[in-house]
């Protein structure tokens, strides 16, 4: 085929998964998946249209991802940072209007100016004495498999419920896994609101990619934080 001279030269570059130190392998894309891209920006109807597009443009991409269901939302951020640097540049341009009006523009040097904050791993949490539960962070698969109503707590207890991992009494642990997702939202909305902090203090600390950029409007400092993939990369 005639594409392939032009894909057996293309270069190939190499990433970290953040969350589990692997090494994968990516190409630039190409037209056809920018292309595939910006349809996905003029119709997508939900976030969860914009990371199936954008999950699979990594799949198109990279090699030696054996699941990209099962990749963090901070994994899939990074590995798209790392992908748009090479495919359309470094720099991440930006613009907001400010409080008089005036419109501040930014720059983000994808290398330097962007951090991961948070850290990886399951949380083992006392909601009580003689009680506790395990949770994961949410992975792609999560978000692609999110059933959205209007209400936002809804759709937040939702995507708890499927991080949920484990149910400690003194008698037993019980596998969440084993269980409907019905049945383990009716346990997390059976929480307290103390318990239930607990749960969200956890998922605050969620890891994700930022960049903090200082400009100064009517005299005075101020910051302003960039994050996920809407900010770096749609």
């Amino acid at each position: 085929m005639l594409s392939d001279i032009l894909l057996n030269s293309m270069p190939r570059y190499e990433a970290i998964i953040p969350s589990t130190k692997k090494s994968v392998s990516y190409r630039p894309f190409l037209v056809r998946d920018e292309k595939t891209l910006l349809t996905a920006l003029e119709t997508s109807e939900s976030d969860k249209d914009m990371i199936l597009t954008l999950s699979n443009l990594i799949v198109n991409c990279f090699t030696g991802i054996d699941n990209v269901s099962e990749l963090h939302m901070s994994d899939l951020e990074y590995l798209l940072l790392q992908l748009r640097s090479k495919s359309i540049g470094e720099v991440v341009e930006f613009s907001i209007v400010g409080d008089n009006e005036e419109t501040i523009e930014f720059s983000i040097d994808i290398g330097s100016d962007i951090e991961i904050v948070g850290e990886f791993g399951d949380k083992q949490i006392d909601l009580k004495e003689n009680l506790s539960v395990t949770f994961r962070y949410p992975r792609v698969k999560d978000l692609l498999e999110e059933k959205k109503s209007t209400n936002e707590t809804d759709n937040y207890i939702e995507l708890i419920s499927k991080c949920l991992l484990e149910i400690e009494t003194p008698e037993e642990k019980i596998n969440a896994s084993l269980y409907s997702n019905q049945e383990k939202k009716d346990f997390i909305e059976s929480m307290n609101k103390s318990q239930f902090q607990k749960v969200l203090d956890y998922f605050d600390k969620m890891p994700k990619m930022i960049s903090r950029k200082k400009y100064i409007e009517g005299g005075k400092e101020k910051v302003i934080q960039f994050e996920g993939i809407k900010d770096f990369f749609v």
